[in-house]
């Protein structure tokens, strides 16, 4: 039986699984993040990677930025990356609880966007919020007494007898939504309202579904992304977190670098934000914790600074190995300096 967090059907007092909190599945995805970069140094090892194996040994996983403040308020929780491709993440303890973000200044000016904006662009924000700005939550998934998980199982193997007590456990999916979707999701509920409840919503609401009706009607990118959408949060696509951010390729969602920064700087500009909002960002490098302040106008500075790490760890790996083989030491790919 699947569930969402919140529920837990047929538990019984004792046995009931409490909640899951937003922040604990933002460390589970960082735990995620740790088991993917040991697969990825595994499989580099396998393969005599060695520039790989150089680059993961001291850059250690993928980037995970926790957000607050004025940053989180423009943009969501978590920035996040993987090879290039770029996210951001609000997370959710349940799918229920996309509703805490309709009193969010974000989500009413993005919503207030879709319905305001030229035809272009309405569907540029549409086209570059799609493939990174996600919507996460945990679905808990919970089995029946006779089977469920136990942890000695999985560690131990599924032929050892239970241990007596064992608590009763749960697995736990990480999902996600289009972060869109949470808005057309709360858009075809005010939309469903027949004309007598229709008079009792707030001034600026009535003004506001009137324009979202006609809206609809006239907009091709606006229609075809609320195209299956209802007044319930189980209607939009859900997706596994694993899979977007580490799946077969066709799974994959993300957006470039260049998208990306479009993305931020066009959602700072609908939030009424400033481009210099300071943005704190945090990384581990080999045993040390670094950490700096951008901002979306800056932030095309630190992504090429990062990379441009990168490319001087290939190549002081590179030269190591050839003056271990008693050759000469190849010249640098680029000479360009860190910015």
């Amino acid at each position: 039986m699947t569930n969402d967090n919140e529920d837990d059907a047929g538990a019984t007092v004792e046995g009931k699984l409490g909640d899951v909190w937003e922040d604990t599945l933002i460390i589970a995805f960082r735990d995620l993040q740790w088991r993917q970069w040991l697969s990825d140094l595994k499989e580099a090892r396998k393969h005599g990677d060695e520039k790989k194996v150089a680059e993961l040994d001291l850059l250690g996983p993928d980037d995970l930025h926790k957000l607050d403040g004025n940053a989180e308020s423009l943009f969501g929780d978590v920035l996040t990356k993987r090879e290039g491709r770029y996210f951001v993440l609000e997370f959710k303890s349940a799918r229920s609880e996309h509703k805490a973000e309709h009193t969010k200044t974000m989500f009413n000016k993005v919503s207030n966007y879709l319905v305001a904006a030229e035809e272009p662009a309405r569907a540029r924000l549409i086209e570059l919020s799609t493939p990174c700005h996600f919507g996460v939550f945990g679905t808990r998934i919970v089995r029946g007494e006779a089977n469920r998980p136990t942890l000695e199982q999985n560690v131990v193997g599924s032929s050892t007898p239970a241990i007596l007590n064992a608590p009763r456990m749960g697995n736990l999916a990480i999902e996600a939504h289009k972060y869109l979707d949470w808005i057309h999701v709360r858009n075809r509920g005010w939309l469903a309202l027949k004309p007598n409840e229709l008079v009792t919503q707030p001034e600026m609401r009535q003004l506001y579904i009137k324009a979202l009706r006609i809206i609809v009607g006239m907009s091709p990118s606006l229609r075809a992304k609320m195209e299956g959408i209802t007044d319930s949060i189980y209607s939009p696509k859900r997706r596994d977190l694993a899979s977007l951010m580490w799946g077969e390729e066709h799974e994959q969602a993300g957006a470039d670098a260049k998208m990306y920064i479009e993305y931020l700087t066009l959602l700072t500009e609908v939030v009424g934000g400033d481009l210099k909002t300071p943005i704190t960002l945090l990384a581990v490098v080999g045993t040390t914790i670094y950490y700096w302040t951008t901002s979306v106008a800056n932030l095309p500075h630190t992504l090429n600074y990062w990379n441009q790490l990168s490319k001087k760890v290939h190549e002081q790996t590179a030269a190591q190995r050839v003056a271990a083989q008693g050759g000469h030491k190849p010249s640098a790919r680029s000479t360009r300096t860190f910015p």
